[in-house]
């Protein structure tokens, strides 16, 4: 049974947008959030973090759904967890990421 059916995701229902395909990363980024916040095992919680980082870097969609539901959670990892060097680091790196523009033309290098 596949998860991600039937969800209508975050940003999809803000911008209007929910037939537009991108509910599955909204969905997948939402538990990848929550895997973060709620995670028993740090891990585990380590491994969501980077497979987050990753997706954002890779997708404008999946940048969008972190815009909606994935700062509180970071600012929280920075504030909380301060000691954890390799959480800052990945929520810093996740922070970079998703503001960081995705250019997906290929452009010569000048």
């Amino acid at each position: 049974m596949d998860l991600v059916s039937g969800y209508k995701g975050v940003v999809g229902l803000v911008f209007g947008n929910e037939k537009s395909g991108s509910s599955n990363e909204d969905s997948y980024v939402e538990r990848l959030l929550d895997c973060i916040s709620n995670g028993k095992l740090s891990e585990d919680r380590r491994t969501a973090m980077l497979e987050l980082q990753s997706v954002v870097a890779e997708s404008s969609n999946a940048q969008l759904a972190f815009g909606a539901m994935g700062f509180p959670v970071m600012m929280g990892i920075l504030k909380e967890e301060r000691d954890d060097v390799e959480m800052v680091r990945g929520a810093l790196e996740t922070l970079v990421s998703a503001l960081t523009p995705i250019d997906h033309r290929k452009r010569p290098k000048e």
